[in-house]
């Protein structure tokens, strides 16, 4: 049994989702528990979860943060409230390519496109780092 965070974004159409998802996570014998995001920040020591589910790591504090937790033994999942990928220029911003989603485990996409541009930006950080 895991214990997960998951950090719901402000917005009033996010809570029903990820509400959603922590009963069925529950189901499979998980404890989960619910914050608003960038509140995360301050229950994390307290609760010390297995698992954090974050909406996006747009800000390099959190990016940061993300990387801490993930090298402590904490596992990263990303599950975003937007991302349908409509815009182009969205699309690169969304799997990482202007940020560092090092410290993240799993990333939840919304289509194949958008798999397909995540495992490219994952391979292209791959050879930078060589």
């Amino acid at each position: 049994m895991a214990k997960i965070l998951i950090a719901i974004d402000h917005k009033w159409r996010d809570l029903p989702g990820y509400v959603y998802a922590g009963l069925l996570l529950e189901k499979h014998g998980h404890k989960v528990y619910y914050v608003r995001n960038g509140l995360h920040e301050w229950i994390i020591p307290r609760l010390s979860p297995n698992l954090i589910l974050l909406t996006h790591l747009y800000d390099k504090s959190e990016q940061d943060l993300s990387k801490y937790y993930h090298r402590n033994g904490i596992k990263i999942a990303l599950m975003p409230t937007e991302g349908i990928p409509t815009l182009e220029k969205y699309r690169s911003f969304a799997v990482g390519q202007n940020c560092d989603l090092s410290g993240v485990d799993l990333h939840f996409v919304w289509n194949e496109l958008m798999a397909e541009l995540l495992s490219q930006t994952i391979q292209l950080t791959k050879k930078k780092l060589l």
